[in-house]
């Protein structure tokens, strides 16, 4: 069970990651637009 839920971990933290960097990527791209 334990390297079941530390998979499980892991999985979220590289989803929030993953999410964090599209925002960021998202928010990056919307400022150059404003900016052109």
């Amino acid at each position: 069970m334990s390297i079941f839920f530390i998979t499980l971990l892991g999985l979220i933290v590289v989803g929030l990651i993953v999410v964090g960097l599209i925002v960021v990527g998202l928010i990056v791209v919307g400022l150059i637009v404003v900016g052109l």
